[in-house]
C-alpha cells in the first residue's frame, strides 16, 4: 500500500470539430452521488492546408449519463468518408476514424470507490497519391467526466494501461480548484499515480483518443486501446492484517486516527495469559514495548502508536510466548 504523491500538469488533447455518435449499452442512471456525469464518443475530419473539401458536414455529438450504480454505460461511434483537392481530383485522401468507451463507476458512500473507463479509439488519413496537397486532419475519442464531493480527505490511485500506434493516447486524472494531477500512458505505456485529496469537490476525467494527417510529413494511421481506473481511498486506511502463527489472537491492529497520526493497538486477553513479549515496530523501528508482568498488568488494552501522520506506515507487532513459540501480525496504512 505503499505510495509517492505525485503533482503533474494535465495533458492537453488536440482534436478537432466533433462528430455523430452511436449510442449502445445505456444503463438508466439511478439517483448518483456523482455529479454531471458525462460520457461520450465523437470523430471528426476537416482540412487544414490547401483548398480541400472534405465529403460531408459532421452532424453535433451526443453524449450520455453513468452513474456510480456498478453498471457499465458504453457510448460508439464512427466516421468515413473523403478529403479532395478542389484544384485536383485525383488528390484524395480517405479518411476514417472510430472511438468506443465504457465507463464502470461503485457505489459512492463517502468511502472507497472505483470509477474506470476501458475504450480504444483510431484514425487515419490516408493519402491516393505519393504527396497529397491537402492536409485532412482526423480525430475520435472517448472521454467520461464527473465531479464527486469529498467529506474527508483522500487518496487518488490513477492507473492507465495503454496499447496503440501513432499519434494515441489513453490518458486520466482528478482535479480540484488547487491542483490538476493528469497520467497518460501514450500510445503505448502503464504506470500509475498517487495524489492526496483533501475534503471538498473534485473532478475525475478519462480520455482514449487517436488522431492522424494525411499532409506528406503526418502520422497517416494511429490506434489505441486501453483503459483508466481511478481509486478513491480515504487517508489513513488500513490494509488486510496479516497474521503469522496466529498473531491476531493476542494482539488486534485497528485503525488510524488522522488527527495524530497513531495506529490503535490492543492486547488481547489471551496475550495476557500465553503472552512474555510482545514488540510494536513502526516501519521496522520499535515504538513500544510489553514484557512481563507488564503484559498481564496492563489496564488500558488498546495502545495509541506514534506514526508519522503524513507517511504511508507498516505496523508489526511481535509476540513471543511464554512457551518459546513466536507470532506476529502486520498492518499497511495510508498516509493522513
Amino acid at each position: 500500500m505503499k505510495r509517492t504523491s505525485v503533482r503533474r500538469g494535465a495533458v492537453g488533447l488536440a482534436l478537432g470539430a466533433l462528430a455523430a455518435t452511436g449510442l449502445a449499452s445505456i444503463a438508466a442512471p439511478s439517483h448518483a452521488a456523482v455529479g454531471n456525469p458525462s460520457l461520450s464518443a465523437n470523430s471528426s475530419f476537416h482540412n487544414e492546408m490547401g483548398t480541400c473539401t472534405p465529403s460531408a458536414n459532421l452532424p453535433d455529438p451526443a453524449d450520455a449519463p453513468w452513474s456510480d450504480n456498478g453498471f457499465p454505460v458504453s457510448l460508439a461511434t464512427s466516421e468515413a468518408g473523403t478529403v479532395t483537392n478542389d484544384g485536383n481530383p485525383v488528390d484524395v485522401t480517405d479518411v476514417k476514424s472510430s472511438a468506443v468507451g465504457t465507463v464502470t463507476a461503485s457505489p459512492f458512500t463517502g468511502g472507497a470507490t472505483t470509477i474506470k473507463l476501458t475504450g480504444s479509439a483510431s484514425a487515419s488519413a490516408i493519402p491516393r497519391l505519393a504527396a497529397s496537397s491537402c492536409d485532412a486532419h482526423v480525430s475520435a475519442y472517448a472521454n467520461a467526466d464527473g465531479e464527486y464531493t469529498l467529506t474527508q480527505p483522500m487518496w487518488a490511485t490513477i492507473t492507465v494501461t495503454s496499447s496503440g500506434t501513432g499519434s494515441a493516447t489513453i490518458s486520466g486524472g482528478v482535479s480540484t480548484n488547487d491542483s490538476e494531477n493528469f497520467l497518460s500512458g501514450g500510445s503505448r505505456g502503464k504506470g500509475t499515480l498517487s495524489v492526496y485529496l483533501p475534503a471538498g469537490k473534485v473532478q475525475v476525467s478519462l480520455t482514449a483518443a487517436a488522431e492522424a494527417h494525411g499532409r506528406p510529413d503526418g502520422t497517416h494511421a494511429s490506434t489505441v486501446s486501453g483503459g483508466v481506473t481511478i481509486d478513491l481511498v480515504p487517508a489513513g486506511t488500513g490494509s488486510a492484517v496479516t497474521s503469522k502463527a496466529k498473531g491476531k489472537r493476542y494482539v488486534g491492529l485497528g485503525s488510524r486516527d488522522c488527527a495524530t497520526g497513531s495506529v490503535a493497538a490492543t492486547v488481547t486477553k489471551k496475550a495476557k495469559k500465553s503472552a512474555s513479549q510482545i514488540t510494536f515496530k513502526v516501519d521496522g523501528a520499535k515504538v513500544a514495548g510489553l514484557k512481563g508482568k507488564k503484559i498481564k498488568k496492563i489496564k488500558k488494552r488498546t495502545l495509541a502508536l506514534a506514526a508519522p501522520k503524513a507517511a504511508d506506515v507498516t505496523v508489526t507487532a511481535k509476540i513471543k510466548l511464554k512457551n518459546g513459540m513466536r507470532a506476529e501480525v502486520s498492518r499497511d496504512y495510508l498516509g493522513c
